[in-house]
């Protein structure tokens, strides 16, 4: 199945390549969402690490591999950075190449998580939380060493949360 996907998107791009439209095309590659195996923690991580590619030979001509955090709100905020087109950022995304996220929020049925540089909170609905130093998959609690990052990445996800639910009340109006 990868080995056909593959093979798939480089036909596209092949044809796509014999197009006038090439030269000033960008493509966008992302996945919904990763596999999900292998998993440790009460969030499955590898079902929120997936690819980002963006393809635009002449508008890229150099091959960049960023391994920040990132999420799939920040998609379109990088593509308008990309095309150099002015737009209005009504969404908590931010342009990849130029900022860098601290957190990023994640989220299951009973529970939901942040995933920082190093470590990775998660919160369950009826108010417990463990800090986790995914890097290693380490499943040892460090919110007693580590309360002030604890602490950040809870407060990251409560404001997200907050923004959510204004934007959910208000009919996903957004503040001007």
């Amino acid at each position: 199945m990868i080995e056909y996907s593959d093979w798939s998107l480089q036909q596209f791009i092949t044809m796509a390549s014999n197009q006038e439209w090439f030269s000033n095309t960008l493509f966008v590659f992302v996945a919904d969402h990763g596999i999900h195996k292998n998993r440790i923690y009460d969030i499955s991580l590898q079902y929120h690490h997936t690819p980002l590619i963006f393809y635009a030979p002449d508008l890229l001509p150099e091959s960049r591999v960023f391994n920040q955090i990132g999420g799939q709100i920040d998609a379109f905020p990088t593509i308008m950075g990309i095309l150099k087109q002015p737009w209005i950022n009504n969404t908590s995304g931010i342009d990849l190449l130029i900022e860098e996220r601290p957190f990023i929020m994640v989220n299951s049925i009973d529970s939901y998580g942040v995933i920082g540089k190093e470590f990775f909170l998660i919160v369950k609905h009826e108010g417990s939380s463990k800090l986790f130093r995914y890097r290693n998959g380490s499943m040892k609690d460090y919110s007693l060493q580590y309360p002030e990052i604890k602490r950040q990445m809870d407060e990251y996800a409560r404001c997200n949360l907050q923004v959510f639910q204004y934007i959910n009340d208000n009919g996903r109006r957004f503040v001007e």
